[in-house]
């Protein structure tokens, strides 16, 4: 798809940057674009989201929010996509199971907003509690990953943040990924020794591996997923 004359090349500056579905504060998280990978970034929408397709491990048109200096300049190559026809993707293209969502699409919501059938519509904007139990079978070292392209058919595990080696709470479960393969969780600890890092600078999101998630319910924790 040939750029437009309001996109340009730039690259992700500072730390990594979440990605969104929908150019909404109210849309999930589905990805983060890493420090220094280049972007495709086009203007800045009038919720202050901008379409960037992301290179990397990415490769895909996704919502930025804008921040100062969150991108810089890269000399000397042109854009070779615009994202212009993207609107976004509702929940039901990439989850399997919400913890909640933010209700369905209002009047003036952007195109691509209405979030379908998937259940839970409380209106919460934040995850529920969760924990990596490694004392699950298979658990005993969990990989937190930074992008798992959750809108494939199957997911793939990319951009390692760190890998949790001891049963981790203070997470926020947010969505199981539509072939149940993945979690995406927030993390609510800083510099946390259970999760050795491998990565600077890396958002509170990211995906875990579903099977080794619980989440907390009024009789205690459970398995967010059977297996």
């Amino acid at each position: 798809m040939p750029a437009d004359a309001g996109v340009i090349r730039e690259k992700v500056a500072k730390h990594d940057w979440t990605l969104r579905a929908n150019d909404d504060h109210r849309q999930l998280v589905v990805g983060n674009a890493l420090n220094g990978v280049r972007v495709d970034a086009g203007l800045v929408t009038g919720n202050g989201y901008r379409r960037v397709y992301v290179y990397g491990n990415v490769n895909a048109c996704l919502w930025l929010v804008t921040a100062a200096g969150q991108l810089g300049p890269v000399s000397g190559q042109r854009p070779r996509h615009s994202c212009s026809t993207f609107t976004g993707m509702t929940p039901d293209r990439y989850a399997r199971r919400v913890n909640c969502l933010p209700g369905p699409a209002r009047a003036g919501d952007p195109a691509g907003t209405k979030y379908g059938a998937l259940p839970g519509t409380n209106k919460c904007t934040d995850g529920s509690s969760a924990r990596v139990n490694t004392r699950l079978s298979g658990c005993s070292r969990v990989g937190a990953y930074g992008n798992v392209l959750p809108w494939q058919n199957r997911t793939e595990a990319h951009d390692r943040y760190g890998v949790i080696v001891k049963t981790y709470a203070g997470l926020k479960w947010r969505y199981i990924t539509r072939d149940g393969r993945f979690v995406m969780v927030r993390d609510t600890h800083r510099n946390d020794p259970r999760l050795t890092k491998q990565r600077a600078g890396h958002t509170k999101w990211f995906f875990v591996r579903s099977t080794c998630v619980e989440e907390h319910t009024s009789h205690g924790w459970r398995p967010l997923i059977r297996r």
